[in-house]
């Protein structure tokens, strides 16, 4: 079949008039509304911090530990804190430095801790000591609160008393502290009267983040935090590291002698729940008064739950055993007792004791269980002493495995450390009077033979021992106490 040419098909003559025209341009103006809503909606809704800010990449401080100042890396992909923690139960403290990638929940953090001769100091001025202890961040800055001007980005920003404003050239900021820019936006907090006009914010928490127009000073948006954090800008970052609700900076600047390490020591043992996050540009425009959170393309936030460990049910569990017993490699427990099922190998083996558990989490020294966050990573875990026979068919040798589950944030779960975090035995030292202190320490006391002793009946010497997890190797070291 042949079709005939456009060329040589006769024309048609459409009428012209008022109605047709009316119709097309009305049609042309309503696609293009379309096209523009959908572009905005699929590759032109891009993220943004002029729409604003939602929270992303939230992981939790360890408890008893006290933030004293906050501060991002130049490229903005580590957070670095000075800390104040509690090392046990007498509550005696350590300062010391967290840094952590700001974006990676999962890699532990590196914390290293700070030998000063005078331990007031850098309670007294926590921004310098942090930038004191870190490399190559000469960009943080460590002016005094009394010179009231600060530059971020190359530009100057100074305090001016009677307007009770920040000014950068002729625009005015309502903002107590500035923090600084991102995206052509000022960062600070408008409730902070206490310290208006101070530029040592990086030390001061804050209870909202408000983002002005650079150029005009308006605010654009605001932030409500869910606990007050100090804030850090850099390279178009933003962390929040938290601080208890509890704390009145404004008190203890003014605190003389020990009363101001007293303050802070007695905070930093209350201190439980805090985390550190980043607040990520959003896709969607929010007010002051509401927090949009797009769906597209922004991580999903789930509140962390750092006690999540304790829903395990480590009595109805499958242990691998560390020390193995007549070819077992793991022993599943039922209501915390595991039976011999099998049969003996051959006819010459007698199981001794058939009505007695082979596994069992009754260690009469111990509880059954300990919780305490170990590798320091802001997440309880959990040691299980897991009790159990050292030959199933005969012999009366017996062996304490205190095996460690570590819980892991990234699948939800516990996992088991492959080596225990110490042993008792029957013919071994013995251990009891178990404390887990709160920077992941144990405390413990061992009772090891004695001149005259007999392992039938028991070791009879206890001397103090103390275990330090060692991330690395994810085990437990012994060190004087």
């Amino acid at each position: 079949m042949s079709y005939p040419s456009p060329a040589v098909a006769p024309a048609v003559k459409k009428p012209t008039n008022a109605l047709y025209i009316t119709v097309t341009v009305v049609l042309v103006l309503v696609i293009a509304v379309l096209s523009y809503v959908l572009y905005g909606l699929t590759i032109g809704h891009k993220a943004t911090f002029s729409y604003g800010v939602v929270k992303v990449d939230e992981r939790p401080l360890s408890d008893q530990s006290l933030v004293l100042s906050s501060a991002l890396s130049a490229d903005g992909t580590r957070v670095h804190n000075l800390i104040v923690r509690v090392k046990d139960t007498n509550a005696s403290y350590s300062v010391e430095t967290l840094s952590l990638d700001s974006d990676n929940t999962e890699k532990a953090p590196v914390i290293t801790q700070i030998d000063v001769a005078d331990t007031r100091k850098p309670l007294s001025n926590p921004r310098h000591t942090l930038v004191e202890h870190l490399e190559s961040y000469a960009h943080i800055s460590t002016v005094g609160a009394s010179e009231q001007q600060v530059t971020f980005a190359d530009r100057d920003f100074t305090w001016d008393e009677s307007a009770h404003q920040w000014f950068c050239d002729t625009a005015g900021f309502e903002a107590d502290v500035l923090y600084g820019i991102v995206d052509n936006l000022v960062i600070g907090t408008q409730h902070a009267p206490d310290f208006a006009g101070r530029a040592d914010g990086y030390s001061i928490p804050a209870a909202e983040v408000t983002a002005f127009d650079l150029q005009t000073g308006n605010p654009v948006w605001a932030y409500p935090l869910d606990n007050p954090g100090y804030v850090s800008i850099a390279a178009n970052t933003i962390a929040v590291s938290e601080v208890p609700a509890t704390i009145d900076i404004a008190a203890a600047q003014v605190f003389e002698n020990e009363e101001y390490i007293s303050y802070l020591e007695a905070v930093a043992a209350e201190a439980n729940g805090q985390s550190l996050y980043r607040l990520a540009p959003s896709h969607t425009d929010l007010t002051s008064t509401e927090q949009a959170v797009s769906t597209l393309d922004v991580p999903q936030f789930l509140p962390i739950n750092r006690h999540a460990i304790r829903d395990f049910d480590f009595r109805n569990a499958t242990y691998a055993l560390h020390d193995q017993f007549d070819g077992l490699t793991e022993l599943t427990l039922t209501d915390g007792e595991m039976f011999l099922t099998q049969a003996p190998p051959d006819e010459d083996w007698v199981i001794l004791y058939p009505e007695s558990p082979r596994a069992t989490l009754r260690d009469f020294d111990n509880p059954d269980s300990y919780y305490g966050d170990f590798n320091q990573d802001g997440y309880e875990d959990l040691i299980v002493p897991l009790m159990h026979s050292t030959s199933v068919y005969g012999g009366n040798g017996w062996l304490v495995e205190f095996v460690v589950f570590v819980w892991d944030p990234a699948k939800g779960e516990p996992r088991q450390l492959e080596h225990p975090a110490f042993v008792s035995e029957r013919c071994g030292a013995r251990h009891s009077d178990i404390d887990i202190q709160p920077n992941g320490e144990i405390f413990a006391v061992a009772t090891t033979e004695g001149p005259n002793d007999v392992c039938a009946i028991g070791w009879t010497v206890p001397h103090d021992v103390r275990y330090e997890f060692d991330a690395a190797t994810e085990t437990f070291v012994e060190h004087p106490r």
